[in-house]
């Protein structure tokens, strides 16, 4: 009878383990950013970007297939905005 017990007891507590996710906007850009970085490509006005597979073509190259069977290739990917 012990062990159901423990067991409720500690599926009950692994809630309190868990991550809180930051409060606001500024605080998720601040903990996405200790991950990854995030840069917006341009895009000629009017396109919708809905990439559905990424590819170097070379160092600084990006080919990008759209979901509606379009192939964009972005030069200088890598650079600093």
């Amino acid at each position: 009878m012990k062990l159901p017990s423990l067991l409720l007891a500690l599926a009950l507590s692994l809630p309190a383990f868990a991550a809180k996710p930051p409060a606001s906007t500024d605080e998720l850009k601040a903990a996405e950013s200790e991950y990854y970085r995030i840069i917006t490509l341009p895009t000629p006005e009017g396109a919708t970007m809905e990439a559905g597979a990424l590819c170097f073509l070379g160092p600084d190259k990006l080919a990008a297939a759209t979901r509606l069977g379009d192939i964009w290739i972005a030069e200088g990917v890598l650079q600093d905005p």
